[in-house]
């Protein structure tokens, strides 16, 4: 599944930042 089908790096970082943000 791709979850980030973007080629914007913005959104991608975004992306996982908020991954990392929930894991924590």
């Amino acid at each position: 599944a791709k979850e980030y089908s973007t080629d914007d790096s913005g959104s991608f970082v975004h992306g996982i930042l908020a991954r990392v943000a929930r894991s924590s």
